[in-house]
């Protein structure tokens, strides 16, 4: 092959249905959340950025670039998906996967949320530069969401480009693939493409150049975190990614609406919840059961990365996915040599989200979310769940953890 693909042990058997084609994949996609949750009704283009209220999401275009090609696929994700790995070299899956436009019958949308940095309230972000493009139903039954990471502006945009670079998309589709095979759960890893678009990044200065300005003779992390934030302007080539997941859905997805106090909406998306990331394990309605096993999937996460040695570097609740796998693999890293405070998170100066320090940080982020579930028992049962609420925030998130 001439393209780079992630190759892997997975044999389908006999019995397995047929692989389908690019197009019979996009035409049997069944996009849940376009049907559960409420769209933002608004006349204005998708790159005015603004507060969205009453709604859950903005049906959003991806911004076309000039060219697209495959830079790498994963064989084994295009399996699961019921997709024909040979459809990575073919003309449609560039245009798709890279941003040139939909299929016919295809639409995109981006979600809006919020955001708490270790408790602390930062107000509505959302998929600034993501988008899905559908739902698909994998041979084995399962729901995988597709998005795409650098295709462009929405209205949750703020003041930046929406694309992403190959650096960091590389970066993120090695990671993520690798994880899943070390056993942490994850999103996965569709593919990325290159675009031939140059983005304009602003990054550290050459290290040599940092420790020469420092009086250091030793580079790295430690020298990069006295010069946050980055300043130096860097031209980068373009790309886009697609990662897949049972859903995209964060901790930040509920709390936008309980600090706003739309419990109706909130109710409606802890229901979305329930459906997608816990159907058969939680009951229609039971937002305290969803809630348990929240906890008990995000103390079981952070043991899975401790043991790998793996370190989030952002730990807010917009990086937090409900349905307990790693999301959002930005200022990650792999821990080399053991240190307890070690972080890649160059912001991170008192290292709340260092190696050690993940558990605790999750453990925040249960307490926040456990606030906005309580205040959805108070206003659907009257507050019937809140013993059992309080005991899962703190006791049964241990539990996992251990």
């Amino acid at each position: 092959s001439p393209h780079p693909r992630l190759h892997t042990s997975l044999h389908m058997s006999s019995s397995s249905p047929p692989l389908r084609s690019l197009s019979e994949l996009s035409a049997s996609m069944d996009n849940s959340l376009l049907r559960e949750l409420k769209k933002e009704e608004t006349d204005l283009p998708q790159t005015t950025c603004r507060e969205v209220t009453g709604a859950h999401y903005t049906l959003v275009q991806p911004e076309a670039v000039g060219k697209a090609w495959l830079v790498a696929g994963s064989e084994d994700v295009a399996s699961m998906l019921g997709l024909d790995p040979n459809e990575f070299e073919s003309e449609g899956f560039a245009d798709l996967f890279g941003g040139r436009g939909l299929k016919e019958g295809m639409q995109a949308w981006a979600t809006v949320y919020g955001c708490h940095h270790y408790g602390h309230w930062f107000g509505q972000l959302g998929d600034g530069r993501a988008m899905s493009i559908g739902e698909v139903v994998c041979p084995d039954g399962r729901r995988m969401e597709l998005q795409l990471k650098g295709a462009g502006r929405t209205p949750y945009s703020r003041k930046f480009d929406g694309r992403a670079v190959l650096r960091s998309s590389v970066r993120e589709f090695l990671a993520s693939e690798s994880l899943h095979h070390l056993g942490v759960p994850t999103t996965r890893a569709l593919c990325v493409l290159g675009t031939d678009e140059v983005i304009s990044r602003a990054w550290y200065p050459d290290t040599a150049e940092a420790r020469a300005s420092m009086g250091k003779k030793e580079g790295g992390s430690e020298d990069l975190r006295r010069i946050y934030p980055p300043h130096t302007p860097k031209r980068e080539p373009g790309a886009v990614m697609c990662r897949v997941a049972p859903s995209f859905l964060r901790f930040a997805h509920l709390e936008l609406f309980w600090r706003r106090g739309d419990m109706d909406s909130l109710k409606m998306m802890a229901d979305h919840v329930i459906r997608r990331e816990f159907s058969g394990v939680v009951t229609e309605g039971n937002y305290v059961g969803m809630f348990e096993e929240v906890v008990r999937r995000m103390g079981s996460l952070v043991a899975e990365w401790l043991r790998v040695g793996y370190v989030q570097g952002n730990m807010n609740s917009d990086n937090t996915a409900l349905g307990g796998f790693t999301i959002d693999l930005g200022p990650f890293g792999i821990m080399e040599e053991f240190d307890p405070l070690w972080t890649p998170f160059t912001s991170d100066a008192e290292r709340k989200f260092s190696f050690t320090q993940q558990p605790q940080a999750g453990a925040v982020n249960v307490k926040v979310l456990s606030e906005a579930i309580k205040a959805l028992d108070k206003h659907v049962t009257g507050g019937k769940g809140e013993e059992r609420l309080a005991e899962a925030a703190g006791g049964l998130y241990v539990d996992h953890f251990f």
